[in-house]
């Protein structure tokens, strides 16, 4: 819907007990289009349109409010190498944004069911069929692990770009259990792995509620690799890989 407005150059003022107007073009609801001539009012001449921003009704404005909410048509990851002393076998990975800036909004992941190739009934620990607690992050800015292995802390700022997703073995726990998976290929000097597919997800505003998957069944995951005098780990992420020996 478009109005057209229409204005008339005043030419003095109007009194307090004035009453008088002028319907021009008739756009009233009354038959009578004008009703004075009043020159303390309207100049002479005709009015003039002016321009004017296109009206917006209720349903097109949450259209276009819905429509302001843009996501990326994909992301580039890059690998980072591993973490510190302290979690040696944690992959690290930076990702950027593409197809607008982002800045500012949150994203999050959700992942498959876990393939776990490397596990052997003998093992103390039970076969993994999931990955960790999904990750949630803020575009603009890198964190990473302090540590104690338990506080994301702040590393410094990236535009468009958000980080590190950590893929791994994390914790005492995670380190015990990469041991007892390279053992497992000691004697046959093959290569197993752990994988999942993983599908990226970005909120409209804040870190719940409305938006849209962005990426979707992409490949992260662990392989493992060992002879009986050598092993390594190679974290992947959307085909980049990082890899380092064992121990």
């Amino acid at each position: 819907m478009n109005e057209v407005y229409y204005v008339y150059q005043l030419d003095g003022s109007c009194y307090y007990d004035c009453y008088d107007y002028e319907d021009e073009y008739g756009y009233s609801l009354i038959s009578n289009p004008n009703y004075s001539d009043n020159t303390y009012i309207y100049a002479p001449g005709y009015p003039v349109a002016i321009a004017q921003q296109t009206a917006i009704t209720a349903q097109l404005f949450q259209t276009k409010r819905k429509g302001a909410c843009v996501y990326p048509s994909s992301e580039t990851t890059y690998g980072m190498g591993f973490t510190n002393a302290y979690w040696p076998y944690l992959g690290l990975y930076l990702q950027d944004l593409n197809g607008g800036t982002f800045t500012g909004r949150y994203v999050t992941e959700f992942t498959s069911t876990a393939s776990d190739e490397c596990w052997r009934s003998d093992n103390s620990f039970s076969q993994l069929t999931s990955l960790s607690d999904r990750g949630v992050w803020y575009v603009g800015s890198i964190v990473g692990i302090d540590s104690s292995g338990t506080t994301a802390s702040y590393l410094y700022s990236r535009a468009n770009s958000y980080g590190y997703d950590n893929l791994g073995f994390y914790l005492s726990s995670g380190s015990q259990r990469l041991g007892e998976y390279v053992n497992n290929m000691r004697p046959t000097g093959n290569a197993c792995s752990v994988t999942a597919t993983q599908t990226m997800y970005m909120y409209c505003t804040g870190y719940t509620g409305a938006g849209q998957y962005y990426t979707s069944g992409s490949t992260i995951g662990d392989i493992i690799a060992a002879t009986a005098t050598a092993a390594s780990l190679t974290t992947t992420r959307s085909s980049v890989t990082n890899v380092r020996n064992y121990p």
